[in-house]
């Protein structure tokens, strides 16, 4: 077991947490199965609106090998059907219908061959929720990875702890591990937190527990993967699953299910006293029902996801693929500035930096201000503070705006994804998104080392 310690990074105190950890049930409404994580297999939608579907059947598919699927994981009706540029399917709009049919457990495949396993959940859309590194790609099932990480941690702020997602579906997760260890040749390894209950879950389990502890991102996988194993080319493949994932994986293995429900916090400076929650829902549920009677007054920027990494969405919208927070963050008046902002000296501003004093208890009523605009590069060594990965983040982000791929490589550029920036993007000084430098960076150097 590896014991991870991370010292560099940081805890944002903002404002909005919610206070009580008893998840309220939320009805199942209207919801939508997103297809924007799979762009870039320019799936192809197999439904129309106003059609009724079963459970399991094929909403898109791949149109090119291997063909992966994406099923509907209820019986439900087709309401809509959204696209984007170049007709681009966005997600697909259901209404479950009244009766559900009766399902089948699946525990055959505990027993089934890394072939056959790998074909009942290609069928089955479940495939697709795993990933592999390096670059973050939707893992192609013909080639093993040489172990698989789970992250069973959660360090971003305002997202409900893998605890609470794994607590009453112990079960699941173990099945889940369990068939995970049958689709690679090397090892299956959990991350969890120090002193967590998970750790003694999978004491009998087929894999390696390791503990992490320490300020965001400690949860990120890039950080553990390179503290238990490492990325040294574009040949070692690895696989990464987070705890929702593989409860989903036992869920249809143990009872057929294609769907289980998930902790989702609605949390932020941008709702009423009182009015942060966590609530149990189906992925893919509508905001408007999420954030209905909470929100302030004032302009609010609503946010699938937790506010470093999210995606800003409004209340007609539904909750994206593997998010489970919804922040909501105060819109700043474009009047609104106060008189020599940038030489503030207030306890009621906040600062990441020892610019000034602060209560560093305290939590702060956060908004989307950025105060200021984009500059050139000031001081690179700002990001080296919260980032405890092992890459250069100015360096590298020159190589790739440079397009200079073996430069980027030796800095670290296959050890890391865009996510893995979001606190760089917090302090820079300067209003760089170093992410969406790494995003394209990796686009186009994804198809120059895989091609």
């Amino acid at each position: 077991m590896v014991h991870i310690r991370v010292t560099k990074g940081l805890n944002i105190p903002i404002a909005g947490q919610p206070m009580s950890h008893e998840a309220l049930s939320l009805p199942l409404g209207q919801f939508a199965y997103d297809l924007r994580p799979y762009e870039r297999l320019h799936v192809r939608v197999l439904v129309e609106e106003g059609q009724e579907v079963h459970a399991g059947t094929i909403l898109a598919q791949e149109p090119v090998p291997p063909r992966r699927v994406f099923v509907a994981p209820l019986s439900a009706k087709v309401i809509a059907i959204h696209r984007g540029a170049k007709r681009h399917p966005l997600e697909v709009i259901l209404e479950p219908l009244p009766t559900q049919p009766a399902l089948e457990p699946r525990t055959f495949l505990l027993q089934e061959e890394r072939g056959e396993l790998v074909n009942h959940l290609l069928a089955a859309g479940l495939l697709p929720l795993i990933r592999f590194r390096p670059f973050n790609r939707i893992a192609n099932p013909d080639f093993v990875p040489t172990s698989i990480f789970v992250k069973a941690v959660e360090t971003a702020p305002f997202v409900p702890s893998a605890e609470m997602q794994v607590l009453g579906r112990e079960e699941e997760f173990q099945t889940g591990v369990r068939l995970l260890q049958r689709l690679t040749s090397g090892t299956v390894n959990v991350v969890t937190a120090l002193s967590s209950p998970i750790v003694a879950l999978c004491a009998a389990l087929p894999c390696q527990v390791h503990t992490v502890e320490g300020p965001h991102p400690a949860a990120n996988p890039s950080l553990h993967i390179q503290e238990i194993a490492p990325i040294h080319s574009s040949k070692d493949l690895i696989w990464t699953a987070t705890a929702l994932d593989v409860i989903r994986l036992g869920h249809y293995c143990l009872s057929g299910g294609l769907w289980v429900d998930q902790v989702v916090a609605v949390a932020g400076p941008g709702l009423q006293p009182q009015m942060p929650k966590v609530v149990r829902c189906f992925p893919g549920t509508s905001i408007s029902s999420l954030v209905a009677n909470t929100l302030i007054s004032t302009p609010v920027r609503l946010i699938s996801g937790d506010p470093l990494t999210g995606t800003e969405v409004t209340t007609s919208e539904f909750l994206r693929h593997g998010h489970t927070v919804v922040t909501a963050l105060q819109e700043p008046s474009p009047t609104d500035r106060s008189f020599l902002n940038f030489m503030r000296l207030s306890s009621k501003a906040y600062t990441s930096t020892d610019a000034y004093f602060i209560p560093r208890k305290k939590t702060y009523d956060l908004t989307t201000d950025q105060h200021g605009e984009v500059r050139p590069f000031v001081d690179g060594s700002i990001y080296d503070k919260v980032m405890p990965f092992k890459v250069l983040p100015m360096l590298l982000a020159k190589a790739l705006l440079a397009d200079d791929l073996d430069k980027a490589v030796s800095y670290g550029l296959l050890d890391i994804v865009p996510e893995d920036f979001a606190l760089a993007d917090f302090v820079c000084p300067s209003k760089i998104s170093l992410m969406q430098i790494v995003k394209e960076g990796q686009e186009g150097s994804f198809k120059e080392l895989f091609r």
